[in-house]
């Protein structure tokens, strides 16, 4: 589950392996995760561990955000995300190595903060079950099929003219759908379609329809559990 302005991997495998490098997004994450108190991490911990079944995005986002600010709860979530258990002593032994290379780096991570980091990311990255219950949905949902990345809508007016195209005699309006989405193998591609306002009542219609299908869905699940 990446974020929008992801900068989580912008440096070369050699340079993370080494240290002498890290990615913004992952400095930044961790230092500000370091900022936050224990007690907090704590209850999301607890929040977590008493969660039943597969963890929604909604869910995951509202447990979060019962126990800290606007501003630290993506980064709460794409920390439980991305680290998993089996890989917090190799991101711990990273920073480590990287804050060592410069006293900048040092400044980011001094002694205290580190430390903090380190009992933060030990409460916060356990193996709670509704999270790997997610992570396992999250598998199944990028099996087949393509990720979508991004969704825009560009309305605009085409001209028609006469039959000698020297007068424009009226306008067609028509809202161009562009949908940017990661292949399987990671590359991405953008897939555009110009569809007319009919079209797009169609397209609403679908989606509401659509939505109305995964709700019910949803309560079905939820009741039998």
């Amino acid at each position: 589950m990446p974020a929008p302005s992801d900068r989580f991997m912008v440096v070369s495998p050699e340079e993370l392996a080494s240290g002498r490098a890290l990615p913004p997004q992952m400095v930044e994450d961790l230092r500000l995760l370091a900022d936050i108190d224990e007690r907090s991490i704590t209850e999301i911990a607890n929040t977590l561990r008493n969660e039943q079944g597969v963890l929604t995005e909604e869910r995951f986002s509202e447990a979060i955000s019962e126990h800290v600010d606007e501003d630290a709860v993506n980064v709460v979530m794409r920390t439980i995300q991305r680290i998993p258990p089996e890989f917090v002593q190799q991101v711990i032994a990273l920073i480590n190595r990287w804050r060592q290379l410069s006293e900048t780096n040092l400044q980011v991570f001094p002694d205290e903060v580190f430390a903090e980091l380190k009992c933060n990311l030990a409460i916060l990255t356990q193996e709670f079950p509704s999270v790997l219950l997610m992570r396992k949905g999250n598998r199944l949902l990028r099996d087949t099929g393509n990720e979508l990345a991004e969704v825009a809508y560009i309305c605009d007016l085409r001209p028609v003219f006469d039959d000698a195209h020297e007068r424009v005699e009226g306008f067609v309006a028509l809202a161009n759908l562009r949908l940017r989405f990661v292949r399987q193998n990671g590359d991405h591609d953008v897939f555009e379609l110009a569809i007319t306002e009919g079209e797009l009542h169609t397209l609403m219609e679908r989606s509401q329809d659509a939505l109305d299908k995964l709700r019910v869905m949803k309560e079905t699940v939820a009741s039998v559990r």
